[in-house]
């Protein structure tokens, strides 16, 4: 994982202006080290930063013919290329902090919790629920798993992401700073 000493990470505040530029050159480097675990925890809490912004301060930082969608989902295999290019697309709702539990019905869960069934993993649904949901929705999600089907959602990704390393790792990067942000930090 691309790691930058506390000195550096002072440098890299000063060299920049935002939070958005200071990811986009943390993904240009782990992009070209072809660094998967940095790019996924870079990518799973992007909380901060509006994507967008993201994208166009890597852009102007790689010069003209960067596009970082292309560079990220031709680096990875389909889901987790997949999944990345769906946050990239910077749709996940907000959350709306302090808020206590939310009903079903306000983030779209169907009652029956169709997509808590992932009988022969169809994995858009998954990518859609992790690029998506708020991370206050995630949590809500989790909880309604359980429920439905007497597995955490972390023990059904790991038994339903076998063999898929480190797509698994995003989703349950991504589940953890849902429950917890104060202790998961990007990069």
């Amino acid at each position: 994982m691309v790691k930058f000493p506390k000195e550096a990470a002072n440098v890299l505040t000063a060299l920049f202006s935002s939070n958005a530029e200071i990811y986009a050159h943390r993904l240009y480097w782990a992009i070209r080290a072809v660094d998967k675990y940095a790019i996924i925890d870079l990518m799973c809490c992007v909380d901060d930063v509006k994507m967008e912004d993201i994208i166009e301060a890597y852009n102007n930082y790689c010069g003209a013919n960067a596009d970082l969608k292309s560079d990220i989902k031709g680096a990875f295999l389909v889901n987790l290329g997949k999944l990345l290019g769906a946050i990239l697309e910077g749709k996940r709702r907000p959350s709306i902090p302090g808020r206590g539990n939310i009903s079903s019905s306000e983030i779209g869960v169907c009652s029956r919790c169709e997509e808590c069934m992932w009988i022969k993993t169809i994995w858009d649904p998954v990518i859609r629920i992790f690029s998506q949901y708020s991370y206050e929705e995630l949590v809500y999600f989790a909880r309604q798993h359980v429920d439905i089907t007497g597995l955490t959602l972390e023990q059904s990704i790991r038994i339903e992401t076998a063999g898929l390393y480190y797509f698994r790792r995003l989703l349950l990067k991504i589940l953890q700073y849902a429950g917890d942000p104060q202790h998961i930090t990007p990069g």
